[in-house]
């Protein structure tokens, strides 16, 4: 039972008795190459919460300014540290939360061990405080707001964190 129920959280579904009757591949654990790297999730997690409190969050966020910092810090490539804040700026409201930052240092971790970030978010890496704001389905299309984007593109503000705003830091 326990292990149908990490693959049903590691597939995005909800993890609760209903979704014992759910077909889910397998689930998958730690590879050697996470266990070399020395930290297991709950270490890592409680690393990446203790790096959030540091860069005094307001309301329970960080802007793209107060992350930039961190994410130029790994020394990645910019078009990599834009795609790290795209996936893991899950709501797309150009602040990143407790577990979407934890999204974001898993990413860059990931990458500083030379793994490809992924094109999109895996099912398995969206926080269970998002799964119920993402859809979970196949080929689903995100419904567009109602109201066009400000005149500005958002992803030309530097609080958005994206490889343009990523950019703008200079040399």
């Amino acid at each position: 039972v326990a292990l149908r129920l990490v693959a049903c959280a590691q597939n995005g579904h909800d993890v609760n008795l209903s979704s014992l009757n759910l077909t889910v591949p397998p689930p998958k654990f730690v590879s050697n190459i996470h266990l070399n790297a020395g930290m297991c999730y709950v270490e890592e997690k409680a690393k990446f919460d203790g790096i959030f409190e540091s860069l005094l969050p307001v309301n329970g966020l960080l802007s793209g300014d107060k992350v930039k910092p961190v994410l130029m810090n790994s020394k990645l490539p910019l078009d990599i540290l834009g795609r790290v804040w795209d996936l893991s700026d899950i709501d797309k409201d150009g602040h990143l939360d407790k577990d979407e930052f934890a999204v974001a240092m898993h990413l860059v971790y990931r990458a500083l061990e030379k793994e490809s970030v992924p094109s999109q978010l895996p099912p398995s890496l969206i926080p269970p405080s998002k799964r119920k704001k993402t859809s979970v389905f196949p080929g689903a299309v995100p419904v567009l707001p109602a109201s066009p984007p400000p005149k500005d593109s958002l992803r030309s503000t530097p609080s958005h964190g994206s490889a343009n705003s990523l950019n703008s830091i200079g040399s």
